[in-house]
């Protein structure tokens, strides 16, 4: 993302070229966990609508908004995604007999959703997170979904 900005400028230009990426990354990551069993479409189904919605609404608002706000959002989610990354440890415990909490999930899913959406870069991560680290399932079960998610939205 942030050489598409440089290049394309920041945006829903930059936005929409990194979708289609991303798009095809997930597609693709999606069939193969999908291929090992890992997705269970009945739980994923909700999240994936719901992160939709939230898809749509973000990119609905996104081309209203002044192309400096893009430039600023940048700059604080690549530290927060690199934490994530460089940290992921901290976020990758397995919880154990974990009740699902469906309003927090489907707060997650619209929420990431919607950033997804008005901005793109982390979506992705931050889906999984709310599904592993929020809802408790279990980490491939928690990264197809995501996978599904990013696909739909």
């Amino acid at each position: 993302m942030p050489a598409l900005s440089v290049v394309l400028g920041p945006g829903v230009e930059s936005i929409g070229t990194n979708k289609i990426l991303g798009f095809s990354g997930a597609l693709i990551a999606l069939i193969i966990y999908a291929k090992k069993g890992h997705l269970k479409i009945k739980e994923a189904l909700v999240f994936c609508l719901i992160a939709s919605v939230g898809s749509l609404g973000g990119s609905s608002l996104s081309p209203f908004v002044d192309k400096e706000i893009f430039r600023y959002l940048l700059i604080f989610t690549c530290p927060v995604i690199l934490y994530i990354v460089l940290f992921r440890d901290k976020f990758l415990k397995e919880k154990r007999n974990l009740k699902v909490n469906q309003f927090l999930l489907l707060g997650c899913g619209f929420f990431s959703g919607f950033y997804d959406g008005f901005f793109g870069p982390g979506g992705g991560t931050f889906m999984f997170l709310g599904l592993f680290v929020v809802a408790g399932y279990p980490l491939l079960t928690a990264i197809a979904i995501s996978k599904l998610a990013i696909t739909s939205s």
